[in-house]
């Protein structure tokens, strides 16, 4: 007895799951519309609750039931109702998803927008880099994790010695660098040195930077002083 309850269980639920999917290639040698068109050749592709998916002869298409003769409707269970329904929710996908499409579209323009305003700047910002580059002569006097502060003050010539100039110690002052900028003269902070890592106090600097704002900073005895920076870096 339980057995047949549950064979009849596994039948109906059958009949119910595979009502839309039953009739998949079926075949006609023409399907013809109550509005008078006729395809030939016709293979249902697909079922729904409005209408058969077939491919015909000319190309393949979707046909409302609405539109096929009634032994058609009834072989595949045609019901008005749940053919509005289902046609209803169908459409509140489709407008769902052009919606959707259109704010991907909008924030992909929104973004494209902000990428090349960006660009535009950063563009911009090179420009006047490139237009404020300097060559930076002269020696560490401090080092620390974002950069070294550069004495560009003393310069020697070909053959001067340190004492000829005033200098002493072990500072290993620069000849003169050749370099395509013009000299600046004083403090300055840089930056992205390619050889930060290992400069130490003293150590010769000659380079081409590119201004890039200033740089505030606490010396030995605590006072705080402001120094324009370069960077060696263009962004």
């Amino acid at each position: 007895m339980k057995i047949n309850r549950l064979l009849w269980a596994i039948i109906g639920y059958a009949i119910i799951t595979t009502g839309f999917s039953a009739g998949v290639n079926d075949t006609y040698d023409e399907l013809q519309t109550t509005d008078g068109i006729t395809y030939k050749s016709c293979t249902v592709t697909k079922v729904e609750p409005d209408g058969l998916t077939v491919m015909h002869s000319e190309g393949a298409g979707k046909i409302p039931f609405a539109k096929l003769p009634a032994d058609i409707q009834q072989k595949y269970n045609f019901n008005p109702a749940a053919a509005e329904t289902y046609a209803s929710e169908q459409a509140a996908k489709r407008k769902a998803q052009i919606q959707a499409n259109l704010a991907a579209l909008d924030q992909s323009y929104d973004q494209r927008q902000k990428m090349q305003a960006k660009e535009k700047e950063l563009q911009k910002k090179r420009e006047q880099m490139l237009a404020g580059k300097a060559a930076l002569v002269g020696y560490v006097l401090s080092k620390t994790k974002e950069g070294v502060l550069v004495q560009c003050d003393v310069r020697m010539a070909e053959g001067d010695s340190l004492a000829s100039i005033g200098g002493g110690g072990n500072v290993n002052l620069p000849t003169p660098s050749g370099l395509d900028a013009p000299e600046v003269y004083g403090l300055f902070f840089l930056r992205n040195h390619p050889s930060q890592s290992t400069l130490v106090d003293k150590d010769s600097i000659s380079i081409v930077a590119y201004p890039d704002g200033t740089y505030t900073y606490k010396s030995a005895i605590g006072a705080v002083n402001t120094v324009k920076c370069y960077t060696a870096k263009l962004p």
